[in-house]
């Protein structure tokens, strides 16, 4: 058991002198004051608080059983995952043509939750507050959805919580629910809105979506009106797979959304797995009039483009079309599927457009 504390502790010790090195060439600002081994102890820090605390508690009882032995190296990993992370989201920050100040990672700090381990109210409390805050612009879901997160706030049952924290405040946070065996929900994605700038969100969400699809085969709702859509199917390799066309009684739709890495080379148009690498240019070349589509419904793909700001309405109503509509769990209402279903497998943006949100759609159809 020594032996095992012990190899544990020196792999987190090698783990953040190798990230010290890195970071504190690449991402800190060229002004910053950094004497050697600085970010190697702020990368330490909850591991001596860890290993501080269990020295504490074995001077005070005769005996230490295997269990809190245990608990110990599930901290210990969880705080090597806590460094990796951190570490990661920061050179990504940095691939933003972004720096970060001294002062400002010193008091940045990424928390890894259990399956399980419930937030504290004040936690809740904040992290309420700024997913309110960026549902504002969509008033008809920001009720229903703030409402469902409270819920699964209070009930921390098969969830865990990576927590991004800045001087102790909650900035940002991604939570993952254990729907079934190597499935699970990601959900409740938010970023404070005074730190967006930092592109610490997307470099949250990316690093720990990466992660947890490295094991499990991820499943999501998205509202089809968002930015993010593109990142989430071109980046994370999600696919849309559904829609839920009036949530929670709002009139408003929101797709679902999986992201299965494994089977993702199945596809015709997704690169992975692929020598041929489909571009924008390739797909957009390939676009059909939206006007013609229910005399192309049937065929193997379609690939449709929409501004979603100007024409909503046809976006939607191709979406109800081509998707499978998935049941929404806060009505009683079902719709059975009927005729010919797609997926939509790639989306991408067309940052040629000053204004509007142009995109275009790949749908393959499911045998």
């Amino acid at each position: 058991d020594v032996e095992l504390i012990f190899n544990k502790i020196t792999e987190l010790a090698n783990l953040a002198t190798r990230e010290d090195n890195e970071l504190t060439t690449s991402v800190l600002t060229e002004d910053a004051n950094v004497n050697m081994n600085t970010v190697r102890s702020i990368l330490l820090q909850k591991t001596h608080d860890i290993i501080s605390k269990f020295s504490e508690y074995i001077n005070n009882v005769d005996n230490v059983g295997v269990e809190k032995i245990s608990e110990l190296l599930q901290s210990l990993e969880r705080s090597k995952v806590e460094i990796e992370l951190l570490a990661a989201i920061l050179k990504a920050v940095k691939k933003n043509n972004q720096e970060l100040s001294l002062d400002q990672l010193i008091n940045l700090t990424l928390e890894v939750g259990n399956f399980g381990q419930a937030l504290d109210t004040e936690d809740q409390e904040q992290i309420l507050a700024i997913a309110q805050e960026n549902w504002q612009q969509n008033p008809k879901l920001q009720k229903e959805v703030v409402s469902e997160l409270r819920g699964e706030l209070q009930d921390a049952h098969k969830q865990k919580f990576y927590v991004l924290r800045y001087e102790g405040n909650i900035i940002g946070f991604v939570r993952f629910k254990e729907i079934a065996l190597g499935q699970l929900y990601a959900g409740s994605l938010n970023i404070h809105s005074e730190l967006r700038g930092l592109k610490v969100g997307e470099a949250l969400m990316t690093e720990t979506i990466d992660k947890e699809a490295e094991q499990n085969i991820l499943q999501a709702t998205a509202s089809p009106r968002i930015q993010a859509l593109s990142y989430y199917v071109e980046r994370l390799g999600f696919v849309i797979d559904g829609i839920i066309e009036n949530y929670h009684g709002t009139g408003e739709p929101l797709l679902t959304i999986s992201c299965d890495r494994a089977n993702n080379k199945k596809y015709n148009f997704r690169n992975e797995g692929k020598d041929i690498q489909l571009g924008f240019n390739e797909i957009k070349k390939q676009a059909q009039e939206v006007s013609k589509l229910d005399s192309l419904i049937g065929q193997d793909s379609i690939i449709l483009a929409f501004d979603i700001q100007r024409n909503f309405e046809a976006y939607n109503e191709a979406m109800k079309k081509l998707l499978p509509v998935k049941a929404d769990h806060g009505s009683s209402s079902t719709k059975k599927n009927e005729g010919v279903k797609y997926k939509i497998t790639r989306c991408l943006k067309d940052v040629g457009t000053e204004d509007g949100d142009l995109r275009y759609f790949v749908f393959e159809k499911i045998n």
